[in-house]
C-alpha cells in the first residue's frame, strides 16, 4: 500500500507524504506479553507532523508517565 501511495501525486509530493499507515501487532491476550508491549510501525509523512526513523520505548503500564494505546 505504501509503495502505491508513494506513486500517486498530490500537491508537492505524493499521497504518502500526507498519510499515516499504522501496522500493529495483534497480541491482545495475556499470553502475548500481558497486554503491555504493543509494537507498531508508522509509515508515511503525515504532512511532516511526525519525526520518523525513531524507536521510542515509553515507561511500562502503571509506571510514571506510561502511555496507553488510547493516546494514539
Amino acid at each position: 500500500m505504501a509503495k502505491k501511495f508513494d506513486r500517486i501525486p498530490e500537491d508537492n509530493g505524493a499521497i504518502l507524504d500526507n498519510t499515516i499507515i499504522v501496522c500493529m501487532s495483534c497480541a491482545g491476550g495475556y499470553h502475548h506479553g500481558g497486554q503491555t508491549d504493543w509494537p507498531l510501525v508508522l509509515v508515511g509523512g503525515m504532512a511532516n507532523n511526525l519525526r520518523m526513523g525513531r524507536y521510542i520505548e515509553y515507561p511500562k503500564y502503571r509506571e510514571t508517565e506510561h502511555r496507553t494505546m488510547a493516546n494514539l
